[in-house]
C-alpha cells in the first residue's frame, strides 16, 4: 500500500477516483487535505507521475553528493538521444 494525498492546488477537487479490488474498501477517492491509503494500480502510478497525487513519507532513491561538482550526475538525455541520431 502507497499513502498519497491531493497534488492539486483546488483541495476541493478530486485528484483520483478509482473503484479497484486491490484498495481499501474496493475503491479511493483522493480530495481535499487529508492522507489515504491506496495500491499502487497503474492508476495511481499514474496520477503520481503527473503530480494529481503526491506520495506520502517517499524517500529519494538518490544518494546526495558528497561534494558538489557543478556537473550534472547524469548526461543530458535529449543531447545522448540527437546525438546517437546524428551519429
Amino acid at each position: 500500500m502507497l499513502t498519497v494525498k491531493s497534488g492539486l492546488a483546488d483541495k476541493g477537487k478530486i485528484a483520483l477516483y478509482e473503484a479497484h479490488p486491490d484498495h481499501p474498501n474496493g475503491e479511493v477517492k483522493v480530495t481535499g487535505e487529508g492522507e489515504f491509503q491506496v495500491a499502487p494500480t497503474r492508476a495511481v502510478l499514474h496520477a503520481i507521475g503527473e503530480g494529481w497525487l503526491v506520495q506520502v513519507g517517499a524517500k529519494s532513491t538518490k544518494e546526495p553528493d558528497s561534494e558538489p561538482t557543478g556537473k550534472s550526475p547524469e548526461p543530458d538525455r535529449f543531447e545522448t538521444r540527437r546525438k546517437g541520431r546524428n551519429g
